[in-house]
């Protein structure tokens, strides 16, 4: 191109005015900037504009280019300036439709989401039955996303588009005019769900635009967003115990292979979730996964105690001890002291030294007084393990009154406090309190795995305080409730036709 771009300069040399020369070598910008040589392709342009201004005002073609380059470049102002003038000189233009757009990205990328959103609307209701009007309801729609309280003027947009973005994208999905414009909708679509902390179905929508190959932007957006979901998904689950959705998710996105998680939160959170399923060999290689790449040790402590923990849960209380004084020693400003003091507790309680476990409760109680129920609950199974059952019920509870009741999950161990301190109750020769206990244990959470166990040694303690109708008919429901262990079915049955002898042989006498 360079040889032919000399030959006609020197054409022009001799003949200044010949068009065809003129043209031929607007054509070969025109070639450059196909092949994306736009540095070379602007030099011409320019030189064109400022050499045969006639011509290149009966050529919007080299105003479009130009305003591309500009807009690629980042230099909005000059490009917004070179659309403008493609839509003054001939707004039928092949091209002025899509420049509209172009004018209304601007607006938007420079913050100016009113004269965006006034543009967006001209371009809507254009030709809606063109791509480019597809094109401007969804960034209308996208507008609305992004910038839901904005001033608009119900009088002269079409506010719908705006307020309604979700239905907007639905009703583009339907009808959408080609690819790139599904493409589009799709990405936008998904990025209103991610907004709307619906992580799991923005991902869903995201990993619509895969297919299309790493060598599309959309795959490309979708690969980022698909990431930044995740990111947001298992610090959400993470907060509210929800381990089963951070791992489905982890592994879907592994499965994409669109890259490497390099957050190390959600790493540790991922790691974590691991741990509390037991999978405590991925667990720990996904901790040193993270000690690996934390330069700047900031997760430290928290691996530190993980692992502290799993020695706790593999039973080596020895060494969970040590993890737990150590890190005590080494950590002493650390968000976690409170979880080391109970993991120190809880291995001290491991190694049968209760009363030095039941001190580090207490101290635990002194120094965090916010969110003590769990700390009940573990000194009530302490002083049930060493049967003094007595403080293992003002324990449970205590257990369930500080509870704090505005937390959206309940834990697994305010579950089996009812429970327990019901049993407990029992075994207490509490029989009237233990059969309230039971009551209220089954109704607030009715899918124990003990509740049918509880039922049957409720219906024991029904009979010790003689109330035997009521006794007669918890065993009738517990029956016909079919429990899944058929020894208490037929504990249940038995203790029944011994009930109904104790009856005849009373009447009898």
């Amino acid at each position: 191109y360079e040889e032919a771009y000399e030959a006609f300069q020197k054409i022009l040399k001799k003949s200044p005015k010949s068009n065809k020369a003129q043209l031929a070598i607007v054509e070969i910008a025109n070639e450059y900037y196909n092949q994306k040589n736009f540095t070379r392709a602007l030099d011409i342009y320019n030189e064109a504009v400022r050499r045969w201004p006639s011509i290149v005002n009966k050529t919007p073609i080299i105003f479009n280019n130009m305003g591309e380059i500009y807009f690629k470049k980042r230099e909005f102002q000059k490009a917004r300036k070179l659309y403008f003038q493609i839509i003054n000189m001939d707004p039928t233009h092949k091209e002025a439709h899509k420049v509209l757009n172009r004018i209304g990205d601007i607006y938007l990328i420079q913050g100016r989401e009113i004269e965006a959103l006034s543009v967006f609307d001209q371009s809507a209701k254009l030709d809606p039955e063109n791509r480019e009007s597809q094109y401007g309801e969804i960034r209308m729609a996208d507008i609305g996303v992004r910038y839901p309280r904005l001033p608009v003027n119900n009088a002269t947009l079409n506010t719908g588009t705006y307020f309604e973005p979700l239905k907007t994208y639905e009703k583009i999905l339907e009808t959408a005019k080609d690819v790139d414009i599904l493409s589009e909708v799709t990405l936008s679509k998904g990025i209103a769900l991610l907004k709307q902390q619906n992580y799991l179905k923005a991902i869903q929508e995201f990993k619509k635009l895969l297919p299309l190959g790493e060598e599309s932007k959309f795959h490309r957006e979708a690969a980022k967003y698909i990431r930044q979901s995740l990111i947001f998904l298992v610090d959400g689950y993470a907060k509210q115990g929800g381990v089963l959705p951070i791992l489905y998710s982890y592994t879907d996105y592994a499965s994409l292979s669109i890259g490497k998680i390099t957050s190390l939160k959600t790493l540790l959170q991922v790691g974590e979730a691991y741990q509390s399923l037991g999978m405590l060999p991925e667990a720990v290689r996904l901790y040193e996964k993270v000690k690996q790449l934390d330069a700047k040790k900031i997760h430290n402590d928290r691996i530190f105690l993980n692992l502290g923990q799993i020695h706790y849960e593999r039973k080596n209380y020895s060494e969970a001890e040590f993890v737990a004084r150590s890190f005590l020693k080494n950590f002493s400003r650390s968000e976690k002291i409170r979880d080391a003091m109970k993991l120190l507790a809880q291995s001290l309680s491991g190694r049968k030294q209760y009363d030095d476990a039941l001190k580090t409760y207490q101290s635990i109680l002194e120094k965090f007084p916010k969110f003590p129920s769990e700390i009940h609950y573990l000194i009530a199974t302490l002083e049930g393990s060493r049967n003094q059952n007595e403080q293992a019920i003002i324990a449970y509870e205590k257990t369930i009154d500080t509870f704090d009741r505005t937390q959206k999950i309940t834990p697994d161990y305010l579950r089996d406090a009812h429970y327990k301190l019901a049993n407990t109750l029992y075994q207490q020769g509490q029989y009237s309190e233990s059969i309230d206990a039971f009551d209220a244990a089954i109704k607030l959470f009715p899918d124990h795995p003990h509740r049918n166990w509880s039922e049957f040694i409720s219906v024991d303690a029904l009979k010790k305080i003689e109330d035997r109708p009521k006794a007669t008919a918890q065993l009738n429901q517990l029956i016909k409730s079919e429990p899944q262990d058929d020894l208490i079915k037929k504990a249940a049955q038995s203790q029944l036709k011994v009930m109904e002898w104790e009856k005849e042989n009373a009447n009898a006498l």
